[in-house]
């Protein structure tokens, strides 16, 4: 079973939804930071065709100021980008793993929390007919399917987003699983 089974199934991703948001209104505060500057500050001393000792060393230092907000920015809007790429790769993770629950149930199988599937319904007897041997060989066959299913619907979210903890165990498909540390506290931006 997938690790952390349970937690997917359940996890509120409003979190992460609500720090992409902050982060792409930092992003759009450092832009209109540099180019507040530009039109405010470097861009009318050259107009005025500024000169003097100074002015050279100062035009340098002001561009450099503009250059490294257009930075910040750049590398704030990745990490809006990376975060908010998590966030729809996790949530439809989850939205693949609750059709496979849903699914599995409606069939007359039962999930448990870790991801476990049953089925409670009788085998047949020894002198069950042939046709009840059947249903019942295609209901062990369904059981082994819905697990595969079961087992494998969560793994590539948490492998598609975050780096797993050293020693952390395989998913079926090969790709490490998350490590059990949930809820995931995502990088959250600094205020602005």
């Amino acid at each position: 079973m997938p690790e952390n089974f349970k937690e997917l199934l359940k996890q509120d991703f409003s979190d992460l939804e609500a720090s992409v948001k902050s982060w792409r209104k930092l992003a759009k505060a450092l832009e209109e930071a540099q180019v507040r500057h530009r039109h405010k500050v470097t861009g009318p001393l050259h107009a005025s065709e500024w000169q003097g000792t100074d002015s050279h060393y100062a035009f340098m230092q002001m561009e450099a100021s503009e250059t490294q907000l257009g930075t910040a920015q750049s590398d704030v809007t990745s990490i809006a980008t990376v975060l908010d790429t998590a966030h729809t790769k996790m949530k439809e993770a989850q939205e693949d793993l609750r059709r496979c629950v849903r699914t599995t149930e409606l069939d007359g199988y039962t999930v448990d929390d870790q991801g476990n599937v049953t089925d409670s319904r009788p085998g047949p007897t020894g002198d069950a007919d042939d046709d009840a041997q059947e249903e019942h060989n295609l209901r062990v066959a369904k059981l082994e399917s819905y697990k595969n299913d079961t087992r494998t619907s969560g793994c590539m979210c948490w492998a598609s987003t975050r780096r797993p903890a050293t020693g952390g165990p395989w998913c079926p498909r090969g790709i490490r699983t998350r490590p059990a540390t949930l809820p995931c506290k995502f990088p959250a931006p600094p205020t602005t």
